[in-house]
């Protein structure tokens, strides 16, 4: 029997780069803008990244008719399960050598297999920053690059890289 599978596989649009590999093209950059003192890293993530409700047994305040809301906020780095093994997530932060147990955590981005749409779930100082939302779906890569460009030159994210590279800067006058 002849192979039934579409033969012309490779007419399908691809897309270009992963998100992943778009952040960590970033990254790349940064640590080579400021002379490796600040660095900027993604890493897998798997815990949940947006607010979720969870059934509850005991009523309190933030329950209601039985469940309670679950601010993301308030258990980041908690790590949990996706149930669909298909999703993808990812953690996006500011560090530097200098400061190895600090991470300014810049947004959270995910998803499945198609890699399009990507929610981004940004951090709040941020989102209000450039008038966007926390949570933001990209349609395209397109899309997902332009919010990245708007995240990087946010103030907020120059402020945090400037102070990490003056500790580190001063650091180094210190040990010399």
């Amino acid at each position: 029997m002849e192979s039934l599978w579409y033969s012309k596989l490779d007419d399908y649009v691809t897309i270009k780069t992963r998100p992943e590999e778009i952040v960590k093209q970033q990254c790349e950059h940064l640590r080579r803008i400021t002379n490796g003192k600040v660095f900027a890293k993604v890493s897998k993530y798997k815990g949940d990244i947006e607010d979720y409700v969870e059934r509850s047994h005991v009523v309190s305040t933030l329950e209601v008719f039985g469940h309670r809301k679950v601010d993301i906020q308030e258990k980041l780095g908690d790590v949990g399960t996706k149930p669909d093994d298909m999703y993808f997530a990812y953690e996006f932060y500011l560090t530097s050598p200098s400061t190895p147990k600090y991470r300014f955590r810049m947004m959270f981005f995910g998803y499945v297999s198609d890699q399009y749409p990507v929610t981004l779930i940004l951090n709040s100082d941020i989102a209000n920053e450039i008038g966007e939302l926390e949570r933001v779906v990209c349609a395209s890569e397109e899309k997902f690059v332009s919010y990245l460009q708007k995240i990087l030159n946010s103030k907020r994210i120059v402020s945090v890289i400037r102070a990490l590279k003056t500790i580190a800067e001063q650091n180094d006058t210190l040990s010399n």
